[in-house]
Order: C-alpha cells, then sequence, then structure tokens
C-alpha cells in the first residue's frame, strides 16, 4: 500500500506571504493542526498549531500583520505519494515526525500523511505497535534498529 492510498487530500494550503492570524484562522475553521506553506505548488515549510502557540509567543510577534514563514518549521519534510506505508512509517519514527507532506514526482504537494494514517496498513507489527504508540503520545520504549 501507497501513502497516496491513505493521505488526506487534497491538502489545505496555506502561502508564506500569509499572516500568522490567517493561518490560525484557517486551522481554526479546518480543524486541522497542520498546515503546508506552499509557493508556486511547492511546499517550503510547515506550521503547527504548536507552533503559533510556541513561537508565536517566544518570539512576542502579533498574530496580526506577521508573515506565516516568520514561525514556519523549514524545509518542510516530504514523501512521494507512491511511497510504501512501511518504508514511510518507519522513516516517521525513526525521525520523530508526526506529520508529513505527500508530493507527486514533480514536487507538488498533493496530500498530507500522520502516523494515525499509516496504523493498522504497517505489515511489520512490532513496527505498527511503536507507530500507534506513537501516534498517541507515548513513549514507543526504546527504538529498534531498522535497516531500509
Amino acid at each position: 500500500m501507497t501513502l497516496r492510498a491513505v493521505m488526506t487530500s487534497p491538502p489545505i494550503l496555506v502561502s508564506p506571504k500569509a499572516t500568522i492570524q490567517q493561518a490560525a484562522h484557517l486551522m481554526a475553521e479546518s480543524g486541522c493542526g497542520f498546515l503546508p506553506i506552499v509557493e508556486h505548488g511547492k511546499a517550503v515549510g510547515v506550521v503547527t498549531g504548536r507552533d503559533l502557540a510556541t513561537r508565536v509567543a517566544a518570539l512576542g510577534l502579533s498574530f496580526e500583520g506577521i508573515p506565516v514563514s516568520a514561525v514556519m518549521s523549514s524545509p518542510a519534510i516530504q514523501l512521494n505519494a507512491d511511497l510504501d506505508v512501511d518504508t514511510a512509517g518507519l522513516l516517521m519514527l525513526e525521525r520523530d515526525i508526526h506529520r508529513l507532506i505527500v508530493t507527486e514526482q514533480n514536487g507538488v504537494a498533493i496530500g498530507v500523511v500522520g502516523l494515525s494514517d499509516l496504523a493498522g496498513y504497517i505489515a511489520d507489527k512490532d513496527i505498527d505497535k511503536a507507530l500507534r504508540q506513537h501516534a498517541d503520545g507515548a513513549s514507543p520504549g526504546p527504538s529498534p534498529q531498522f535497516v531500509f
């Protein structure tokens, strides 16, 4: 199974020029906590609800008039839509990534996938169990060493 089969698509996207307030409003309106920041169809970063809560406050920024690019995480972690879910899940566990952007071969963002989207689709049951625990916020314990 590939990421294309389990991703959320189309993704909710925002321009790097959008304000922090616009991004926060979009998150609240759509019920999502993860926005790819996209320029010319390609992701240049991401912003999460946590980014808004912590970075805006830590930097003493206003929600008005400041571009979301000031608080985005960059570069954005992206995987090709045709990558298998096992490889993606393993990569997400190893790099402690909860959500990432799914792209076409040409790099255009077409979806978003989170750990919980992959749960139940991972062939290796030990990896699937660790992935589920990580998605729930629990520590999966010592990280096993995996080789692709």
